[in-house]
């Protein structure tokens, strides 16, 4: 999969937690590899992992709410925000 348009990549969010977002992402992968990401693009189980919207996250209210199911309560993660594919 190519690059996406536009997107952010967030650091050290808590899996659990909350964070302020503008806007609604369109797709939110976990960054297994960052520099395979730059290089090769979005490939999962690979380069990242996608996160399903409500099974792992969801956004209300300005407000993105991270619970992924791709490790564990409390831990941190690399998240990749898609705004833009």
């Amino acid at each position: 999969m190519p690059l996406p348009k536009r997107y952010e990549i967030v650091r050290d969010v808590i899996n659990g937690s909350r964070i302020q977002l503008n806007e609604c992402p369109v797709r939110v992968w976990t960054l297994l590899n960052e520099e395979g990401f730059k290089e090769r693009g979005l490939i999962h189980w690979d380069t990242a992992f996608l996160e399903d919207k409500m099974h792992d996250w969801d956004w209300r209210n300005g407000q993105f709410h991270f619970y992924g199911h791709s490790d564990t309560p409390g831990s941190l993660q690399t998240l990749l925000i898609i705004y833009e594919l």
